[in-house]
């Protein structure tokens, strides 16, 4: 458990020293140097540790295996993201076979709660 935490202070300041320097120099690339793999990481823990108990990490090789996992998609959309600079709305509609043609996933998300409900 020792080495979760440990894990996760690490993905967390470093995402945080990132958007710090970001807010600083503006930036964009400092965001992909700093992914947000913290959050994707401590969702892994939660539901390997919760619901998956026969995949636990508690070696270097675990840790590393949960790393790759998590954090090569996050890299990946980071790059989309804040390199090509594509919004979340092209992102869905690029790599999904969704068409949302409203400007944001909210707007989306309201029309389709409209559109179930009414």
């Amino acid at each position: 458990m020792q080495l979760l935490r440990r894990t996760s202070l690490v993905l967390f300041f470093h995402r945080a020293i990132g958007v710090a320097l970001f807010e600083f120099t503006g930036w964009r690339a400092l965001l992909l140097l700093f992914p947000n793999i913290f959050e994707y990481f401590f969702v892994f823990v939660v539901l390997t540790t919760s619901r998956l108990r026969r995949f636990r990490i508690q070696s270097g090789y675990h840790l590393a295996l949960a790393l790759l996992l998590v954090g090569i998609p996050q890299i990946a959309r980071e790059y989309v993201f804040h390199s090509v600079g594509m919004t979340l709305v092209e992102q869905i509609n690029a790599f999904t076979p969704l068409n949302i043609e409203e400007p944001t996933v909210l707007e989306w998300l309201k029309v389709m709660f409209h559109r179930v409900l009414g």
